[in-house]
């Protein structure tokens, strides 16, 4: 029975592949196995490639046609799955590692940098990268991955159409992913593309990162019971929460083949970095936390490099991994980037050299950029592509991952479009664009535009692309010599803030792509460093407030002389008529004062029914940390509470978490829980430190 069943579904598939193939145009005795033909050329020559696949189209007209059959709609996307793992994009490949070679050196002799210390791995006689690493803390990132720092703190250790739907940026006024459940979520870019941070709830328990280790608690009001404490043995930064799954990311150091340090004099007379390093991984750990009291390791993916992007669309992990290629000191078997997929066994191996891609005619080829889709649902393999080149800044919808790469040397922006599907990410196209970018909120795709916002020596504009990254409009130059502060993408309309002295928000009408204008220019003290949306009609900025200073010339003429930092601020923007921008209200929070929420959206907790904002907030006149929660309201700002923390506790990775009417304060694994009527505490679990970090004992 089950053999006639499984026939019937194959010869189903067949004849509706056939019609597929049929439909459009397609030869079905014509067809090429390979997306991407490599013409025979020298090594080191550029290779050509011919991008045309039209298997993988038919496919993608077939799974339309069968998404309602769901026996059939899963063999196709297992089968689609398994056949972009050894498809390429429309790039050509390294044929050879002397062609890898020379396409390093060709880029290397170009650039201007230091020379970085070796890594050195010790290879079995298979080939295959011996694993015997302990977890240590991760290195620092490189210029590429490091976020920026926020202001008066430290810097971080580690800042649509198609086949789904449309789905448009968050709102305050419209929830965060349509959920109707009382918890709060993390605040996110896109509605429906989660974003990792160190702490979630699904409602009924609250998962946590601290110290390399993963915390579950269930709570109940002010019960808070520890379930388990998990030994990740990464360095930890960013967690996720899909069904029964937990996701956690961050870093491995594989410290295997390390060897003693070299002597002066020798290293002098070798050439030889002093301090041979090892290798640091990229790691992706999926637990099944179907038993919150026992979480079960299902996978485990390793690649070699830093986590610079990761997004989680139903049960699939997006990721793009940056990789640095230190050419001078690495042999072969260095030259490529090592990984480890727990799903195809547990040795650390070489990546083949073929299947590393690149743009041509690009001069940046001195690092590997890695994107690549892991289903959270079952132990598949992951499917991963590999780029000569990396990303800094990243924005993601349902349908498409853009990467941007600001240019130094020609102050431009490379920019990469991914197709997004549920089993993978494949590259599009390419384009560029003058100025740098800010981050990620300088990015959006709207019916299938691209709008970019970026900064140059001549001003600031907002450019548009279509899918193919050709642009199509773009505004005029604005404030020269100033910088974006922040952007916020609302539909048809964007707003963004530039910065020297004043702080100017400017409203630009992007309902034809082709012809953008802009619609007002308001200028207030102070700028914004993030924007949200309440309701459409109103815009709360997240800043500092500035006053100008002056001198007098010898005439008696004031002169500015710049600006002084007056602390942070919060503003309230009405926008219901972009023409006539007007700040509504503003809450001055104090001078000296630091909250990673105005520079990390992340560590906003955005409540919508409550039209309420939440975060820490640190003052550095008497070392106290308090947590501010901030409503919206008939065209006011509320204080709704201030709640204080205690003395000598830094809030950088603290978060605040709701469920029904009550206030989490998470740091780390020291969780206090609070009334949201009365803001009295009713409950806390662990011993909290300076530091912020505490001793527990499983009950």
């Amino acid at each position: 029975m089950q053999k006639k069943t499984r026939f019937i579904c194959i010869f189903t598939v067949t004849l509706l592949l056939f019609g597929s193939l049929g439909l459009t145009g397609i030869d079905p005795t014509n067809l090429s196995l390979h997306a991407t033909t490599v013409k025979a050329a020298a090594p080191g020559a550029e290779v050509k490639a011919e991008t045309s696949n039209p298997l993988l189209s038919a496919l993608s007209d077939l799974a339309a046609r069968i998404k309602t059959f769901p026996g059939l709609s899963k063999l196709l996307d297992n089968a689609k799955a398994k056949w972009r793992l050894a498809d390429s994009s429309s790039l050509p490949r390294v044929q050879s590692m002397q062609h890898l070679k020379t396409l390093l050196h060709s880029t290397q002799n170009n650039v201007q940098f230091e020379k970085l210390m070796p890594e050195t791995r010790v290879f079995s006689a298979t080939g295959d990268a011996v694993n015997n690493a302990a977890p240590m803390p991760e290195p620092a990132p490189s210029m590429s991955t490091m976020k920026e720092a926020p202001a008066m703190a430290p810097p971080p250790s580690a800042p649509a159409d198609g086949p789904m739907a449309e789905v448009a940026e968050t709102d305050m006024g419209s929830g965060r992913g349509g959920s109707s459940d009382d918890f709060s979520q993390t605040n996110v870019q896109v509605a429906g593309v989660d974003e990792g941070d160190v702490a979630k709830t699904d409602g009924e328990y609250i998962y946590s990162l601290s110290g390399g280790r993963l915390y579950i608690h269930k709570v109940n009001k002010g019960d808070i019971v520890v379930q388990s404490v998990t030994d990740t043995k990464i360095s930890a930064n960013e967690l996720y929460l899909s069904g029964n799954k937990l996701v956690v990311a961050g870093t491995r150091y594989d410290d295997t083949g390390i060897q003693t340090p070299v002597p002066l004099n020798e290293r002098i007379a070798a050439d030889v970095a002093y301090y041979p390093l090892g290798v640091s991984l990229a790691s992706y750990l999926v637990y099944d936390i179907t038993d919150k009291r026992s979480p079960m390791l299902q996978q485990t993916f390793e690649l070699e490099g830093y986590t610079a992007a990761t997004r989680v669309i139903g049960s699939t992990l997006y990721f793009v991994i940056n990789k640095y290629i230190n050419y001078y000191y690495a042999d072969d078997m260095e030259l490529v980037p090592t990984f480890r997929d727990s799903a195809a066994g547990d040795a650390l191996k070489a990546l083949p050299v073929d299947r590393i891609a690149y743009f041509p005619g690009s001069e940046e080829n001195s690092s590997y950029m890695i994107v690549g889709a892991m289903n959270l649902s079952e132990e598949d393999e992951v499917s991963f592509q590999t780029y000569l080149n990396d990303g800094a800044s990243f924005y993601m919808n349902m349908n498409s991952l853009y990467i941007a790469r600001h240019n130094w040397r020609n102050e431009n922006t490379s920019i990469y479009r991914f197709e997004v599907t549920p089993w993978s990410v494949d590259f599009t196209s390419e384009g560029s664009v003058t100025g740098s970018v800010l981050n990620q909120y300088s990015m959006d795709e709207h019916n299938k535009f691209f709008r970019i916002a970026t900064t140059s020596r001549e001003g600031n504009r907002i450019t548009i692309f279509d899918r193919d990254l050709n642009q199509v409009g773009k505004t005029p130059e604005l404030a020269k010599g100033e910088s974006i502060q922040s952007v916020r993408f609302m539909g048809d309309v964007a707003y963004m803030v530039t910065y020297l002295q004043t702080d100017p928000l400017y409203s630009v009408d992007l309902s034809d792509p082709y012809a953008p204008v802009i619609l007002d220019e308001l200028k207030i003290p102070g700028f914004s460093t993030y924007l949200h949306p309440v309701d459409g009609d109103w815009l709360v900025g997240f800043g500092r407030h500035t006053t100008e200073i002056f001198y007098r010339d010898d005439s008696g003429k004031e002169i500015p002389a710049g600006t002084r930092d007056m602390g942070q601020k919060v503003s309230l923007f009405d926008v219901s008529n972009p023409k006539k921008l007007r700040e509504a209200d503003v809450m001055l929070l104090g001078q000296n004062t630091w909250s990673e929420a105005f520079t990390n959206p992340k560590a906003l907790m955005v409540d919508p029914a409550r039209k309420q904002f939440g975060f820490f907030m640190d003052g550095y006149d008497n070392f106290t940390t308090v947590i501010k929660l901030i409503g919206v309201g008939n065209g006011k700002l509320k204080d709704a509470a201030t709640i204080s923390c205690g003395r000598g506790i830094y809030s950088y990775e603290a978060r605040l978490i709701y469920i029904g009417d009550t206030l989490y304060a998470v740091f780390g694994n020291y969780l206090v829980a609070y009334d949201l009527n009365t803001f009295k505490e009713i409950g806390k679990a662990g011993e909290l430190t300076s530091r912020g970090y505490e001793k527990y004992v499983v009950e």
